[in-house]
C-alpha cells in the first residue's frame, strides 16, 4: 500500500450571505459568496498530506502549515480553483456533501459570473463549448443509479464495461405514413409521455429483476410469486424520484417560482447492456402502439402516421358533417372560418380520446404510469416519409400564418451552387501561386519536386531537340523556359498530347 501513488484531494467551501436570512447560501443571489476553497493531497493511504491548500478572497493572517492563495474576489478565487485541479492532476476527488451542495452552487456560481466555460475547459481533459457544457450539466441516469445502490449498501464501480453484449433486438415500430398533402382533415398528434421510462416502470423492465430462462418463471409461477408490486427493482425508484420531481418543478413554474438549470435538466442517459433486457422494452413498445392503434380505428379514427412513440389520427367524419354543410364547398362560411372551427373540433375530440386511452392503459396493465397525451394539431400537413413531414402546426389556438413546422424534411436552397462558383471565379488564383505555392527560401517538398521533375522533362526535350538537328529534322519548339529556383512566372504552359489521349 505504501508504493501506491494514487493521488487524492480533499476540499471545501466556505461561503457567506450578507442577506443575513439565516438560509444556507446559494448561487440565487449575488449576496451569496464564495469566500474560501480549502484543499489537501495525500497519497492514498497515507494520512499525511503532501500539500496543504488555501484560497482565500481577502488578506489574511499567513500559516506556515498551509499555502494561502489571496485571490482579492471571488471569480479569482473559483479560477484559482480550476488551475489547482489542473495542476495536481488527481486520480480522486473527495469532499464532504460535495455532489449536494459544493459542487451545485460553484457550478451555478461560475455560469453567473460567465467563467463557467473556461473553468471547464482548465478542470477537464477535453475542451468543450458552453452550449455543449450546459447540454449535459444535469445529473445523468448512471450517477444517479450510484447514488441509490450507495444508499441501498450496495457497491457499484464507475469503469465502463468493455465486453458488451452484441445482438440484434425488435426496434420501435413505425405506422407506414399515407403519403402526400392532407388539406380535408386536420391530423392530430396523441404522444405516449416518456415512453421508455413509462414501460420500464410499468412492466419493472430492468436489469436486477430479468429472468432470462423459462425454468425460472415456471418456478417463481409454481410459488405464487405474483408479481409484487412492492418488489422494486433500483432504477424504478429513480424514475419515481423524477417523476416526483418533474410535478414539483411545474407546480414552482405555476406559481411563478424560479427553477434553476439544474433542476430543469432531464436524466438523459441510461445503457441496457442485457440484449434481452433492450428486446423486452422495445418489443412492449410495440405491443402497446398496436393496441392503441387498434382501438383508436374501432373508434372511426384513421391512422395518419405512427412513429416510435406517436400516432397521428384524423377525427371520424361524423363530427365534422354539419360544418361541411356550413362550408358548402366555400358557397357558405369561409374557408379561414371553417378550417379553424375543424382545428378546435380536432383539439376538442383527441383530448377526450386521450382520457379513454390512459383508462384502457390502466385497465391493461393496472398501473397509472404508461399514459398517452394531446400532442399538437397539423393542418395542412404533407407526409413524405417515415418521420418526414411538414405543416402548419397549432397547440390551442388555430392561426395560420404559423411559421410552417418541418420534420425531417432537408431543406434545398436555390442558387447556392452558382454563387459559389461566381465566387471562386473571382478569386485571384495568380496571388495564391504567389503567396501560398511558391516560396522559395523555404525548402518545400512539393516545390522542390515540383522543380526537379520540370528540369528532368527540359534535359529531355533538348536531347530530343539536339537528335533532330543531328538528323536534319524540324525539332519542336519550346515552349516555355524552365524558370530559375527563386525566380517567379506568370504561368505554365501545358502540352496537351491528343495521341495519348
Amino acid at each position: 500500500l505504501s508504493w501506491d501513488h494514487t493521488l487524492v484531494l480533499t476540499w471545501n467551501i466556505k461561503t457567506y450571505s450578507s442577506r443575513k436570512t439565516g438560509e444556507v447560501p446559494n448561487a440565487k443571489y449575488e449576496e451569496n459568496v464564495v469566500f474560501m476553497i480549502c484543499m489537501t493531497v495525500h497519497w492514498k493511504d497515507d494520512p499525511k498530506p503532501l500539500k496543504q491548500i488555501c484560497l482565500v478572497d481577502d488578506e489574511t493572517a499567513p500559516d506556515s502549515c498551509l499555502i494561502t492563495v489571496v485571490c482579492r474576489n471571488q471569480t479569482n478565487l473559483l479560477k484559482a480553483f480550476a488551475l489547482c485541479r489542473k495542476c495536481l492532476a488527481l486520480d480522486i476527488h473527495i469532499g464532504f456533501n460535495d455532489s449536494q451542495y459544493d459542487w451545485l452552487l460553484i457550478v451555478e456560481k461560475a455560469k453567473k459570473l460567465g467563467i463557467l466555460e473556461w473553468m471547464f475547459n482548465h478542470m477537464s481533459l477535453k475542451p468543450m463549448s458552453l452550449e455543449k457544457l450546459l447540454a449535459v450539466s444535469g445529473m445523468k441516469v448512471h450517477n444517479l443509479l450510484s447514488a441509490s445502490t450507495w444508499q441501498e449498501g450496495i457497491l457499484t464501480s464507475t469503469i465502463p464495461c468493455e465486453q458488451m453484449e452484441i445482438g440484434k433486438y425488435p426496434g420501435a415500430y413505425i405506422f407506414p405514413p399515407v403519403k402526400g398533402l392532407e388539406n380535408r382533415r386536420p391530423v392530430t398528434g396523441l404522444d405516449f409521455t416518456s415512453l421508455y421510462p413509462s414501460l420500464i416502470m410499468t412492466y419493472n423492465l430492468l436489469s436486477d429483476k430479468i429472468i432470462l430462462s423459462r425454468e425460472r418463471a415456471e418456478s417463481l409461477k409454481e410459488s405464487e410469486h405474483g408479481n409484487q408490486a412492492e418488489m422494486k427493482g433500483l432504477y424504478l425508484k429513480v424514475l419515481e424520484e423524477k417523476e416526483e420531481l418533474e410535478k414539483k418543478i411545474g407546480l414552482a413554474e405555476a406559481s411563478s417560482e424560479n427553477v434553476t438549470d439544474a433542476l430543469k435538466s432531464e436524466y438523459s442517459l441510461v445503457s441496457f447492456i442485457d440484449v434481452s433486457l433492450a428486446g423486452g422494452v422495445t418489443s412492449t413498445g410495440q405491443r402497446n402502439i398496436k393496441l392503441i392503434a387498434n382501438l383508436v380505428r374501432s373508434k372511426r379514427f384513421s391512422v395518419k402516421y405512427g412513429n416510435t412513440d406517436s400516432l397521428y389520427l384524423v377525427c371520424p367524419e361524423k363530427y365534422f358533417q354539419k360544418y361541411d354543410e356550413a362550408y358548402d364547398n366555400g358557397n357558405g362560411i369561409s374557408k379561414e372560418e371553417y378550417w379553424c372551427i375543424m382545428v378546435n373540433i380536432s383539439i376538442e375530440v383527441i383530448e377526450r380520446l386521450h382520457d379513454e386511452v390512459n383508462d384502457f392503459l390502466r385497465n391493461d396493465n393496472g398501473l397509472s404510469y404508461f399514459k398517452m397525451a394531446y400532442e399538437e394539431v397539423l393542418f395542412p400537413v404533407v407526409f413524405t416519409g417515415k418521420k418526414k413531414y411538414y405543416g402548419i402546426l397549432y397547440r390551442r389556438e388555430p392561426n395560420f400564418n404559423n411559421k410552417l413546422f418541418i420534420r425531417g424534411v432537408e431543406i434545398i436552397v436555390k442558387n447556392v451552387l452558382k454563387e459559389i462558383i461566381n465566387y471562386i471565379l473571382q478569386i485571384d488564383f495568380n496571388g495564391i501561386v504567389k503567396t501560398a505555392v511558391w516560396k522559395s527560401n523555404k525548402n518545400k517538398k512539393s516545390v522542390q519536386c515540383f522543380i526537379s521533375r520540370m528540369q528532368n522533362r527540359h534535359t529531355c526535350k533538348e536531347a530530343d531537340t539536339k537528335w533532330c538537328i543531328k538528323k536534319s529534322l524540324t525539332p519542336e519548339p519550346y515552349l516555355y523556359q524552365i524558370p530559375e529556383p527563386g525566380e517567379h512566372f506568370e504561368y505554365i504552359i501545358v502540352e496537351n498530347d491528343s495521341s495519348q489521349s
